[in-house]
C-alpha cells in the first residue's frame, strides 16, 4: 500500500503481526541452535559407539590379523551377528579349556588338587567297592 502524500510504500501492521513476526524469527534462531546441538549430540554417540565396539573387540583378544579379518568382514556383510555370537561363545569354551588344560597341567592348582575319586561318587547311590551302603545297613 502507498501512501499518496509521500510516495513511500508503507507496510501496514498491527502489533500482533509484529510479534508474531519477532517470535518466528526466535524460534527459527532457536531452532538452528538445537539442529547444531543435535549433530554434536549425534557426533558424540557415535564416538562411544564406537568406542564400545573397540573394547568389545579388544576383549576378544584376538591376534591382529584376526582382528582385521573379522571387522573387515562385518564391515564387506560377510559375517553376521549370529556368526559373531558364535565365534564369541566358541572362544569363550575354548578359552575355559585351555584354563582347564593349564590348571591340571599345575600340580599346585586348585582344580588339580580335587578329583572326583576324593568324594567316592558312584551312580544311583551304590557303595563304592568294599564299603557298605546306609541302606544295606537297616
Amino acid at each position: 500500500m502507498k501512501d499518496a502524500c509521500m510516495g513511500k510504500e508503507v507496510i501496514n501492521t498491527s502489533r500482533k503481526l509484529k510479534s508474531l513476526i519477532r517470535e518466528e524469527e526466535k524460534l527459527e534462531a532457536k531452532i538452528a541452535d538445537m539442529q547444531i546441538r543435535l549433530e554434536e549430540v549425534r557426533k558424540a554417540k557415535k564416538m562411544e559407539e564406537d568406542a564400545e565396539i573397540l573394547k568389545s573387540f579388544r576383549s576378544m583378544e584376538l591376534e591382529t590379523w584376526d582382528l582385521y579379518n573379522l571387522a573387515t568382514g562385518i564391515k564387506d556383510g560377510e559375517i553376521s551377528m549370529e556368526i559373531l555370537r558364535q565365534v564369541m561363545a566358541t572362544g569363550a569354551e575354548a578359552k575355559k579349556a585351555e584354563e582347564s588344560e593349564a590348571a591340571a597341567a599345575d600340580p599346585e592348582s586348585p582344580e588339580s588338587l580335587i578329583s572326583e575319586d576324593d568324594f567316592n561318587l558312584t551312580d544311583a547311590g551304590e557303595a563304592p567297592a568294599g564299603e557298605e551302603s546306609i541302606e544295606d545297613e537297616e
